[in-house]
């Protein structure tokens, strides 16, 4: 009995993506830049990584953009268990001296995420509209979706801003 329960969520977790991406699809149809970003939200299948218990990273739609342009992010479950997250997520700019400095961002709202296993969640738009050209990382704090199994844990993607759009 406990089994099929597991397979109902496992079941209801993959369809609630699926209508997360669809849903993030139809909105990034509406005044989307030159880049193909519907490809990137639209695939919530992502293969595992062979014995990874828990893995995640953070997926971004390109690895350059123009200042002011929309970088769209997603944690993608790697691994064979669920991940779970919020909105909340930490951005950085590389100063001159090779340092990260911390830019501000937020307020979030929302209630915690789970994306299972071998698929993405939905992307969530970040926008660099200052500071200038150069290197910028994104960090997101994650877990695995059941409660008190390991502390969160930190991934992060990095990419360039070229020039204002």
């Amino acid at each position: 009995m406990k089994q099929g329960c597991s397979l109902g969520r496992r079941l209801g977790l993959l369809l609630a993506v699926a209508v997360v991406a669809a849903a993030s699809q139809s909105a990034l149809a509406i005044g989307s830049s030159a880049r193909d970003h519907q490809s990137f939200c639209g695939q919530p299948s992502i293969p595992l990584k062979g014995g990874a218990a828990f893995g995640a990273r953070l997926g971004l739609s390109a690895k350059s953009f123009d200042l002011g342009e929309r970088v769209l992010a997603r944690v993608e479950a790697v691994g064979s268990e669920d991940v779970a997250f919020g909105n909340a997520y930490a951005l950085f700019r590389r100063d001159a001296g090779g340092r990260w400095v911390k830019l501000p961002t937020g307020p979030f709202f929302g209630s915690r995420r789970v994306v299972a296993a071998g698929t993405a969640g939905p992307c969530q738009a970040i926008r660099v509209s200052s500071g200038g050209p150069g290197l910028y990382r994104v960090s997101k704090k994650i877990q695995p979706a059941v409660l008190g199994k390991t502390k969160p844990v930190t991934v992060s993607a990095v990419f360039r801003v070229l020039r204002p759009r």
